[in-house]
Formats: C-alpha cells, structure tokens, sequence
C-alpha cells in the first residue's frame, strides 16, 4: 500500500476512521520483531488502563461504602441524641414523681403521728372517764389506780 500517497489525500484527516487506518498499515509495514514489541507496549498500556480503571473503580466504591457509614452513623448519633433527650425527660419526670411522693410520704407521717397523738389523748380520755365513773360509784381509790393505770394526783383532780 502506498501510504505516502494515502497521507496527502484531503480527506483523511476529517474522519478519525482514516487515522485508525493509517495506524493499522503503519503496523503491517512492521518486522516481526516490531510487531512483538508493539503487540508487548500496547498489552502493558491496556493492563496499565486496566488497573487504572479497577482502581478508580474501586476508589468510587470505598467513596459510596464510606459515605453510607457516615450516613448510618449520623443516623445512630440522632437516635442517641433523641435517646438520650427522651431519658432526661424521663428522668425528670421521676424526679417529680419522686418528689411528690416524698411530699405524700411527709403528710402521711404527720397524719399518722396526728392519729396516734389523736389515739393517745382518746385513750386517755377514756381512761378518765373510766376513772369518774368509778369514783362516783364509791369504788376505792387503789382498785380505780390499778384499773385504769392512772396515777393517785389524775384520780383526785377528777
């Protein structure tokens, strides 16, 4: 093929297919050994593209791995957050109970003191008037000190 003669025709450098063209006659026109070395240049330059490619490839797809990560992970971060502001509330909210309980508690004890005292001055009463009633019926002022546990002075004054 004359490729002198195909080069300086107009219309090989307005379509790219004719530089392909060019290229494979070029390489017809190579020894043996030329071709070998080519066919070797031209094989490490695609493994070289290739690996290339495998690792941009790879590249994108740690990029994705670790953009979902961070994704989960500030996920996870606003769930503690809301977590955590749900057991503050809790917490305070407990923290009233408790102390509203503790108030409870406190007026019980009070109440119940109130009730005892209440009891106590009833029993007392009772014993008195027990004590009236038996100084009244004549009964002798040993029997009513022993019956009602009272002392001789709480006997007299009645």
């Amino acid at each position: 093929m004359n490729l002198q003669k195909f080069e300086t025709m107009p219309f090989t450098k307005e379509k790219p297919v004719f530089d392909k063209l060019a290229i494979l006659a070029a390489y017809d026109n190579l020894s043996e050994a030329d071709k070998i070395a080519y066919d070797r240049e031209k094989m490490r330059k695609w493994d070289i593209y290739s690996v290339e490619q495998t690792r941009k490839k790879r590249a994108k797809e740690q990029r994705e791995k670790d953009r979902k990560a961070k994704e989960r992970l500030k996920a996870a971060k606003e769930q503690a957050k809301e977590q955590i502001k749900a057991a503050r509330e809790e917490l305070k909210e407990a923290k009233v109970q408790a102390k509203a309980a503790k108030e409870e508690l406190k007026e019980a004890k009070v109440q119940a003191k109130e009730a005892k005292e209440q009891a106590k001055e009833a029993k007392m009463q009772a014993k008195l008037e027990t004590a009236a009633n038996l100084k009244e019926m004549g009964v002798p002022m040993d029997t009513i000190i022993a019956a009602t546990d009272l002392t001789q002075e709480q006997v007299e004054a009645l």
